[in-house]
């Protein structure tokens, strides 16, 4: 009977400390709710006092490794109800992972101490804290952040206000250069184009006077291109500026850099010019060199001030955009001419070159009309020299004689034409005549290899906006491709056609036909590209220089497959918006 009472209060001992323990672990895992946004030290001494409380130890006591926004390095709590003297047993747990955060440590005089459940608990409340501390320290560190966000702002604002009404300055200034730039852009003259660069510079400096020079290499000097306020004996003695006149400009062409007088009366290397600067009515002068992105020197921007004056920092740098944009313009000019004359001189170069593979071609066409001439002459002296003279057969004779000629000399011409040298001449033109001149021009070499060609004829084909030459050189190209490609080709008719028709919109769409071999695999899409060639002796420029007179053109080359065979090189030429129907 007593062995059971006894057993009966170890049971209820036994869940009076699991019901304790089940409390004690509920308290610690609702302390986050107690910490939630409040500062580290007072998590560290909630820890502390509760763990004190509910453990019944001695001392309990947090080290942390790094401060936490402003709590102590280290906190102690000691139970009024420890004993003193006695030495006690201590139990330490990490905060963090490898006490990154720092250490709980608790300690009791009790001989069982920790037990595990004590064990338990002081770990989950050490990770509790680890957490609640981690995320103190993280809040701790965006409030910081946040505080320094906003000084940063405020001093970012107050500087921006400081600077509002300059900004908004150059924003206006900004805005003008770019629409200026998008106007010039579309002018092809160079010297409006620099007018109205000046005009927008001395608009910009608010000056009285102004002028802009373009360098010439050759001369070695700035030439006067545009100005406004100049009387006409200024503008004649600065028609010409070189390095070595005192001017500003001819100062700033010397240095490659940019000089401002602000007052020629005080200005010692001015003295000789001062006289004509008085009578010009301006005392002070800035001039700004137009320099190439390499440092090549293009021309100069010069604004003058009837008054002594120096342009601001401002102004100096937003003329120094309007110059850089003036000298692109110039620079993009200059290359588009330099451009121009290589792909005029190129294209010449290609049907000299043409030219001489025609030979045999261009001498069978004048020979034929000249031996007629022969035959008919000779008949003309038989008739007048019969007895009587047969004057209607003579004059028949003269007639055919005169006929033949004209045969001979249209040959020659169209030699002449297809060799001549020069810039592009775009006319309205019929595409057909070019299609049956290219034909007649490579006749011969393809009855030599006993190619037949066709011209196919369209009803009412619009006039074409293209020059004769160019036209021809890139038929007459393609024609001698697609008869060296069939020179190949046996068992099948050999057939070279000449096509065009409408194509919309405004345009007409010239087709050159070949029943060879067709092109290698994968040289379709490289076919225009330059030195690409598929023939023995070729230099691969024909085609590449071909697609350039086309694009020339605002037209588009290019080439697809043949259905019965061989390739089908198209080409778009637009149409003439004032020529009538052919």
């Amino acid at each position: 009977m007593g062995s059971a009472m006894q057993q009966r209060g170890y049971e209820r001992g036994d869940a009076q400390r699991l019901q304790r323990c089940i409390n004690d672990m509920v308290a610690v895992l609702a302390l986050p709710a107690v910490w939630q946004g409040r500062p580290p030290a007072v998590v560290i001494a909630t820890l502390l006092d509760g763990l004190l409380r509910l453990e019944h130890l001695d001392a309990v006591s947090i080290r942390l490794k790094v401060p936490v926004d402003g709590a102590p390095q280290e906190i102690l709590r000691r139970s009024p109800e420890a004993e003193p003297g006695t030495a006690p047993r201590r139990a330490s747990f990490r905060l963090g992972i490898g006490e990154e955060i720092g250490v709980l440590e608790a300690s009791s005089a009790r001989p069982d101490f920790p037990t595990p459940s004590e064990v338990l608990l002081l770990q989950v409340a050490a990770s509790q804290a680890a957490i609640a501390l981690q995320e103190a320290r993280r809040f701790g560190e965006q409030r910081r952040a946040a505080q320094e966000l906003e000084r940063c702002v405020d001093q970012r604002t107050a500087e921006v206000k400081a600077v509002k009404d300059e900004l908004a300055g150059d924003l206006v200034a900004m805005i003008g250069l770019h629409q200026l730039g998008a106007r010039l852009i579309a002018q092809r003259n160079l010297k409006d184009v620099l007018a109205e660069v000046l005009e927008a510079t001395i608009n910009l400096q608010s000056a009285d006077f102004g002028m802009v020079q373009l360098y010439d290499e050759g001369e070695q000097a700035l030439e006067l291109l545009a100005q406004r306020g100049f009387n006409a004996d200024f503008v004649e003695r600065f028609r010409f500026v070189r390095s070595d006149t005192p001017s500003s400009c001819g100062r700033a062409l010397a240095a490659g850099a940019r000089v401002i007088v602000d007052d020629i009366e005080t200005d010692p290397a001015f003295e000789g010019l001062r006289t004509a600067a008085r009578a010009s009515g301006f005392r002070a002068v800035q001039s700004t060199p137009l320099l190439s992105r390499t440092g090549r020197m293009l021309g100069m921007l010069n604004t003058q001030f009837r008054a002594a004056h120096r342009p601001s920092e401002r102004e100096l740098h937003l003329t120094d955009l309007y110059g850089r944009l003036a000298a692109d313009l110039i620079e993009r000019k200059q290359n588009d001419e330099d451009l121009r004359r290589t792909q005029d001189e190129l294209a010449h170069v290609s049907r000299v070159t043409t030219l001489g593979e025609l030979a045999s071609s261009i001498a069978h066409e004048v020979n034929q009309p000249l031996a007629a001439v022969a035959a008919n002459g000779a008949a003309c002296l038989r008739w007048l020299a019969a007895q009587p003279p047969n004057l209607d057969e003579a004059r028949a004779a003269v007639e055919r004689v005169v006929r033949d000629a004209n045969r001979a000399a249209d040959v020659v011409s169209r030699v002449r034409a297809f060799v001549r040298r020069g810039a592009a001449q775009r006319s309205a033109m019929d595409v057909l005549d070019a299609m049956r001149e290219a034909a007649s021009l490579v006749l011969d070499r393809a009855r030599h290899h006993d190619v037949g060609i066709n011209v196919v004829e369209a009803p009412r084909l619009p006039m074409v906006l293209a020059d004769r030459v160019q036209l021809q050189q890139v038929l007459v190209n393609l024609a001698i491709n697609a008869i060296e490609a069939m020179s190949m080709v046996s068992g099948r008719p050999r057939v070279l056609e000449f096509e065009a028709r409408e194509s919309a919109p405004d345009g007409v769409l010239v087709m050159v036909r070949d029943c060879g071999p067709g092109l290698p695999p994968g040289q379709r899409e490289r076919v225009f590209e330059p030195f690409l060639t598929t023939k023995a002796d070729g230099m691969g420029m024909g085609l590449a220089i071909s697609r350039s007179i086309i694009e020339a053109h605002s037209g588009k080359l290019w080439v697809t497959p043949n259905p019965a065979g061989g390739e089908c090189f198209q080409f778009t030429l637009p149409t003439s918006p004032t020529a009538p129907l052919n």
